[in-house]
């Protein structure tokens, strides 16, 4: 649709948001869309080789433009939250914010953080949207019977419908372990909040963390070796997230409309 109206109707630019999640693909009307589309524009390395590799188009045609940071920092009160999720005063807490999706490996955190803990000096947080979809909603219940079971709820906290500012407000170390993504906000909102982040070595998260000192693939080996590390080191933990802190002002929404305009005029002028 966005292909026609640029055509036929005499739009200066349409948007076609292409998120690799449609029912049909590699059909007819998604080839001549391909073909008469002027421009592409990705979040992330990863979305620039899908349209490369799967629909053969000009590199010339691509562009990489990561989305800007869309929230402000708002840092609660630590103590007072820890108390209100029963969290050990002394506690170091690592967290996952994220949806309760199939592609958020939620299951890999929770299994090596069984593993690794033997004392209170730890606690997790989940938080995600339990309401999104009927998934969702049967892995919310699943980790809150699972902890039942285990009787964990004093050192493992599943929430929903929680403001993700006091999460990212008592956090200490922050979590992204996951199967596929482009440049994921939650990481840029863990750094704004002067976070360390241990991540799936996903390009879109290098890319934002400028580092792949703690990038990890999906196993519980690595997962457990780089939260060990930051667990028992104060001060690398504040290093790494005065570095994330800075890092992120670059994802400005004045940086990311004037790298558009760019792009925008770059074609224009062709």
């Amino acid at each position: 649709m966005a292909v026609l109206v640029y055509r036929f109707m005499g739009a200066k630019y349409t948007f076609w948001h292409q998120l690799g999640l449609d029912f049909f693909r590699k059909d007819l009307i998604e080839e001549i869309a391909v073909k008469n589309t002027p421009f592409f524009i990705a979040n992330a390395k990863n979305g620039i080789d899908e349209i490369k590799n799967n629909y053969k188009v000009s590199g010339s045609k691509l562009f990489c433009l990561p989305q800007y940071l869309s929230m402000n920092a708002e840092f609660h009160n630590r103590k007072k939250i820890k108390e209100e999720l029963n969290i050990n005063k002394d506690s170091v807490v690592i967290g996952m914010v994220s949806h309760y999706r199939e592609e958020k490996l939620f299951d890999l955190l929770f299994e090596t953080f069984l593993k690794m803990d033997e004392s209170n000096s730890i606690h997790l947080i989940f938080l995600g949207d339990k309401t999104n979809s009927l998934d969702t909603k049967r892995k919310y219940d699943y980790f809150i019977e699972k902890i039942e079971a285990l009787n964990l709820s004093y050192k493992i906290s599943v929430l929903s419908e929680y403001p993700v500012a006091k999460v990212l407000s008592v956090l200490d170390i922050g979590v992204l372990v996951s199967t596929i993504e482009g440049t994921p906000n939650v990481v840029m909102e863990y750094m704004l909040y002067g976070l360390p982040v241990v991540a799936t070595n996903h390009i879109g998260c290098e890319k934002l963390l400028n580092s792949n000192e703690l990038l990890i693939r999906n196993n519980h080996k690595e997962l457990a070796e780089k939260l060990k590390f930051l667990i028992n080191n104060a001060e690398d933990r504040k290093r790494v997230g005065a570095f994330n802190a800075n890092e992120i002002m670059k994802y400005s929404k004045e940086n990311y409309f004037n790298d558009l305009t760019r792009i925008l005029t770059t074609k224009s002028n062709r």
